[in-house]
């Protein structure tokens, strides 16, 4: 069998941008369809560009509802007196999705799939309509003052577009199914002790048939409450800190059957209860499951919240004790104060394709070009701020300069434009001011914003700050320290000591971020992590504002969303980075995976490795559509979800989880191999799956079987499914539960074919093996795919026994590491120690990084290498050849360089004149598999 990359055309992306985790949510439109005209710019200049790399305007929609919108027939127009002006083709907009339509005249869709439309926006002033089918009704107008339109800033909604969760609906929880009245109502209050409950995280609940809520639930109390009560008590803690900068709360609950909910020791919600409920209630009637999957929105009283630790206790009530299901998902959602109602204003930062996080109806001066030098002085060093200040629609009247040293008081100062303040020649616009020398010390950060106000009494601001949660209040500089030093990149981190326990929880805290030059501000840090999250040292999921993201030294250019990774339990630090490295240069798509020594404050913090995180931003990072079908954890890849990871689906939450169970259902054992066969081959993208299993069992990963497998479905593109490396922290050796390294203990997890259901370990959860695994290792052709892989990736990179040392790939590399962290793992040690008592990880104390890098080489890669070349070779007459634990694998040898592949047909003229039918057939005709990564074919196709 062949081992052919998948040859695929790459779809071309237009700009009807989905944007599903931060929906524009604008209430009480009651429009049809809920269709909206978000925002429009009538003058782009060198802005968003269209197919053909122009800068037309455009004109933004977007679906506020919860059911996709076909537009076909519906009419954009700029005049009131000609509502049909032009029309949509077919055109489907997904809930919560926006579409951006070129204004250019063009009516046309061009080669990027872009829409246009046949009229061009006047930039002295604009109305733009959405007009229904019926030409007749105006679904949406937005209307901008008749005053010219400036040059890339833009008009739209804003408002109560911000939306803030105090309480995740995927928050830890902890749960109780009472067994007696013993407790009363003490539970409900804030003080209560809780800590000898079950830990999870929400939803909670218990599904037997149908699977409606299976892939939903993460803390599952089926065992506890089956014919045994029809009561959960389930407790969840959130901080405000101000609870006057918030408005609008809400509580949104999914349940089945009913709920009595107390938020700190006050009743604030109840559904289908008994007027007086009992520790074991029962809820007062059936709540359908297509209606328990919709969440309530239940207004809180803003008198209930407290400034600091609030807790929300809820009674999950089901119908019977013989019901077949139960599920409880709450969360607390508010808006910020000063929100305000939805509006029409100038966006100063045009966000077409994103929702519109503030806007200004009277435009103050335009501030542009700001900025500070030196970008990083040194304590000898003054520090001129400067910026480019013009009037909007009226004069400047005057330009201040606000700025503080570390987390202190704000110092207020005029900025001139005399040329006396480092502002250049005086009267050009530019203006300037200076922070004398020695204002702040060695490793001090100084944070600032510009103010101008113009004769009208128009104030503008920059930064904006629109968003007190996505935003940055600061620009900012930190002074530079000659003393510290590293050979890693150095991440500096600001964190006031009101947000430093914060940061280690799970709702976080917010801090500062300064990294080669660059200052973010109001950047949220978060602990990241379930079983290591009890360590001292921990690891954080970083969230930079939106209008900042970080300029990192990875691959990807610049992402919102990423962490920093803690690795306390390897004394090597290195497994890993390891694994996602292998991962990279086998071809995979994988997270980077990166060393950086942290500041905290100006002091030495942590030796972390920077990763991005699962979502969107990665998947566009891999090249992927983001609008794919993602998959965290699911375990051992059955229907129901079953995984001690927490199945969760993190893209694509405008629909169900039918692809993922009609996947499952296709590995299933009960159908054969030659049904199972025929899914794979039609349903799996059969070279990315290959690569990353042959990759996780060279490096014994020991997670992804029944926990980590991460699936990604192409949903919009070829339909077929991947596997992306996820959590591979428990590798190389290191064994979750156990204090030596593991190698070649095949009994337990060591077999190349570990994870297929003859080769398992016992006593394991849900059966000890994984379906996906199953599948592949069970069909012959899939299986001699795998091996073969796994021998040239061996052959690369892990090597034969005797490979002379300085040609050791591997090894070089962690030499090279280990010299580029060992300052940084030393300062690690010193300062967090090992990790005892937080979980049943690592291998003792007083471990260091040489202690841990010589057990990582002696005890697992020299004998991991005797294993797969020698024990598990194909000539090994001491072992049988089978799939079982005690078998052999029958790794092939090395691939011989003569190995031919031969051209079968080729279909240059398919019938249906579609490129996408056009192929090329390779035939394998050898009686074994042929591996062709790096192979290219050439001539009339160059591939």
């Amino acid at each position: 069998m062949v081992f052919v990359p998948t040859l695929r055309r790459r779809r071309t992306r237009h700009v009807s941008i989905l944007l599903r985790g931060a929906m524009l949510l604008i209430p009480a439109l009651a429009l049809p369809a809920d269709v909206v005209v978000s925002e429009f710019l009538a003058s782009n200049k060198g802005g968003l560009a269209d197919g053909y790399q122009d800068t037309p305007d455009w004109i933004e929609l977007q679906n506020t509802g919860s059911e996709p919108v076909n537009l076909a027939g519906w009419h954009l127009t700029d005049n009131l007196a000609e509502l049909g002006k032009w029309t949509f083709p077919n055109e489907t907009l997904a809930p919560g999705a926006f579409l951006v339509v070129f204004a250019s005249g063009r009516n046309e869709r061009d080669p990027a799939g872009n829409l246009h439309t046949s009229f061009q926006l006047d930039a002295d002033g604009e109305t733009v309509a959405l007009v229904n089918p019926d030409g007749v009704t105006v679904a949406s107008t937005l209307n901008a003052p008749p005053r010219p339109q400036l040059a890339n800033i833009s008009f739209g909604l804003s408002g109560r577009a911000v939306s803030v969760d105090v309480l995740k609906d995927d928050a830890p929880l902890r749960a109780l199914v009472p067994g007696d009245d013993s407790i009363g109502l003490d539970w409900i209050q804030p003080g209560f002790d809780d800590a000898g409950w079950l830990w999870g995280r929400s939803p909670v609940g218990f599904e037997d048939t149908p699977e409606n809520y299976a892939a939903l639930i993460q803390t599952d109390v089926g065992p506890l409450m089956r014919g045994r009560s029809t009561t959960c008590w389930v407790r969840q803690s959130f901080e405000v800190a101000d609870p006057s900068a918030l408005s609008d709360w809400q509580l949104r609950v999914q349940y089945d059957d009913g709920f009595v909910a107390w938020l700190n020791g006050e009743l604030v919600a109840t559904r289908n209860a008994p007027a007086a409920p009992t520790w074991n209630s029962a809820a007062t009637q059936n709540h359908p499951d297509n209606e328990a999957l919709i969440a309530d929105e239940i207004p809180l009283p803003a008198s209930v919240i407290r400034p600091g630790l609030n807790t929300l206790a809820v009674q999950g009530l089901n119908v019977s004790l013989s019901s077949s299901d139960f599920l409880l998902r709450a969360a607390v959602v508010a808006r910020p104060s000063s929100a305000g109602d939805v509006t029409a204003g100038y966006l100063t930062t045009p966000t077409p394709g994103r929702p519109n996080t503030g806007g200004v109806g009277s435009l103050g001066p335009l501030i542009e070009d700001w900025k500070h030098v030196p970008g990083v002085p040194s304590v000898a060093d003054s520090l001129v701020i400067t910026a480019r200040v013009q009037k909007a629609f009226a004069a400047v009247a005057s330009v201040t300069v606000t700025y503080a040293v570390q987390f202190g008081s704000e110092v207020t100062a005029a900025m001139s434009d005399d040329g006396t303040h480092g502002d250049g020649p005086a009267g050009d616009g530019v203006f300037g001011a200076i922070i004398p020398a020695g204002t702040a010390q060695a490793g001090q950060m100084i944070r600032y914003f510009i103010t101008a106000a113009d004769t009208a009494g128009a104030i503008s601001r920059h930064p904006l700050y629109l968003d007190a949660f996505g935003s940055e209040r600061y620009h900012g500089t930190v002074i530079a320290d000659p003393t510290v030093t590293s050979k890693l990149p150095m991440v500096q981190l600001f964190v006031a000591p009101a947000e430093r326990s914060k940061i280690d929880g799970e709702n976080g805290g917010r801090g500062v971020v300064f990294f080669d030059g660059e200052l973010y501000d109001n950047v949220l840090l978060e602990v990241r992590g379930n079983t290591t999250a009890g360590c001292n040292k921990k690891s954080h999921r970083v969230e930079f504002p939106r209008d900042h993201q970080f300029r990192h030294w990875g691959p990807g250019g610049r992402i919102r969303k990423t962490s920093f990774m803690a690795d306390y339990a390897d004394p090597s630090y290195l497994r890993q980075h390891l694994s996602f490295w292998l991962a990279t240069k086998a071809g995979l798509h994988a997270p980077f995976y990166d060393p950086v020594r942290l500041q905290m404050n100006g002091q030495f913090y942590q030796l972390a490795f920077h990763s991005d995180v699962m979502g969107e931003e990665q998947l566009k990072r891999f090249g992927l559509d983001p609008d794919g079908a993602l998959y965290k954890a699911c375990g051992v890849v059955i229907p129901d979800g079953s995984s001690t990871g927490g199945f969760q689906k993190r893209t694509r939450l405008f629909e169900g989880t039918q692809d993922y169970v009609a996947f499952a259902n296709a590995l299933r054992p009960g159908l054969g191999i030659n049904q199972r066969r025929t899914n794979l081959f039609d349903q799996v993208d059969l070279p990315h799956v290959i690569n990353y299993m042959a990759v996780a069992r060279i490096v014994q990963e020991e997670d992804d079987v029944w926990a980590n497998m991460t699936l990604y479905r192409d949903t919009e593109g070829d339909r077929e499914w991947r596997i992306i490396p996820f959590d591979m922290n428990l590798s190389w050796g290191q064994i979750y539960g156990s204090g030596t390294v593991q190698a070649t203990v095949d009994s337990f997890k060591s077999n190349p074919l570990y994870g297929n259901s003859r080769c398992v370990q016992a006593g394991g959860p849900f059966d000890a093996y994984n379906r996906f695994y199953d599948a592949i290792i069970q069909v012959p052709e899939t299986r001699q795919m795998l091996l073969r892989r796994m021998r040239t990736l061996i052959d690369r990179f892990l090597q034969p026994p005797g490979t002379p040392t300085d040609q050791l790939v591997l090894e070089k590399h962690i030499q090279s590491l280990t010299n580029s962290i060992w300052t940084e793992a030393f300062l690690d040690r010193q300062k967090w120690g090992w990790p005892v008592g937080c979980g049943p990880y690592g291998f003792g104390v007083n471990l260091w990084l040489t202690n841990g890098v010589n057990a990582l080489q002696n005890q697992f890669i020299v004998p991991r290498r005797r294993h797969l070349f020698a024990t598990h070779s194909i000539t090994n007459a001491a072992k049988v050849l089978g799939l079982g634990n005690l078998n052999k694998a029958g790794i092939p040898l090395a691939q011989s360089p003569d190995a031919v592949i031969q051209f079968g047909e080729i279909e240059y003229n398919p019938a249906s004149h579609r490129q996408g039918e056009e192929y090329i057939q390779l035939i394998n005709a050898n009686d074994f598999a042929v591996d062709v990564s790096d192979w290219q074919v050439s001539g009339g196709v160059e591939y």
